[in-house]
């Protein structure tokens, strides 16, 4: 699960961060709130699909200007996020829903 995030800092490029999605057919989105941008008002996110003795699969990346964003169906699997970026994004609240 993505941990508390309260006030902490992202740091710039490949955070990974693991979600377990518990069962398929659900939706998995990605909630910021309270953000503070060191350069774009916006943070570009991958979603990426754990595979063992394989590489992970990714889902595609998503922008995110302190909203929620969404991958939508993506199964039942182990998920990790990508912040893909240069600048420092801290983030009061993270949530992630599926």
């Amino acid at each position: 699960m993505w941990p508390d995030a309260s006030t902490a800092p992202i740091s710039p490029a490949h955070q990974r961060t693991a979600a377990a999605v518990p069962a398929s057919g659900l939706d998995e989105a990605l909630s910021f709130s309270g953000c503070s941008f060191g350069g774009p008002s916006s943070a570009t996110l991958e979603l990426d699909h754990v595979r063992d003795f394989l590489p992970d699969v990714s889902h595609g990346t998503r922008s995110n200007s302190c909203n929620t964003v969404s991958w939508g169906e993506v199964g039942k699997a182990e998920f990790y996020f990508i912040y893909i970026g240069s600048t420092r994004l801290s983030v009061n609240s993270v949530v992630t829903r599926y």
